[in-house]
């Protein structure tokens, strides 16, 4: 993974947060103390050194998801909603925006298996690709908010978050 691409989703998820509204918990540098406890962190997340989350985003996020992803604008939007939502639903999203664009579908499972990497390396209209992966995991935060009005607030920040993205990927 280009290290850039680390730099970009940190620039949302930023230090340290402890919203009580946010569902995540206390995080810093978009690790949760879950994740964090789980990869031998035992200090106060305040003190998570910058490192640690590096280390923590190597082995968690880049090495089982994106060594078998070709394209480094698709890297970007997993990665970015990896970090966000979890590797399950950043592994979803590209399945469901492979599926928006094409007859052969793959299985929605949240599972980069080889269907998904396969199907994904093969197809060559990255552009529209990542256009819809944004457009899926938009509807995913809109759903959030509909079923949580308590989550409602997070919303102009998650959007600022898409358009950020587009932006860099179109």
């Amino acid at each position: 993974m280009d290290n850039s691409i680390l730099e970009k989703t940190l620039q949302f998820e930023g230090g340290y947060v402890d919203d009580p509204d946010d569902r995540g918990g206390a995080t810093n540098y978009g690790i949760t103390e879950d994740v964090a406890r789980s990869h031998g962190y035992e200090g106060d997340m305040k003190d998570l050194p910058k490192s640690k989350a590096v280390e923590i985003y190597k082995e968690s996020y880049v090495d089982p998801l994106l060594d078998d992803i070709d394209s480094e604008v698709i890297q970007l939007l997993v990665f970015d909603a990896s970090v966000n939502h979890g590797t399950k639903w950043g592994v979803k999203f590209l399945q469901r925006a492979y599926n928006t664009l094409n007859f052969d579908t793959i299985a929605e499972d949240g599972i980069l298996g080889s269907q998904t990497v396969g199907a994904v390396n093969k197809y060559t209209d990255t552009q529209s690709l990542a256009f819809w992966y944004l457009i899926v995991r938009g509807q995913y935060f809109r759903d959030i908010v509909k079923n949580s009005q308590s989550q409602k607030r997070f919303i102009r920040g998650w959007g600022n978050r898409i358009k950020h993205l587009m932006k860099e990927v179109l």
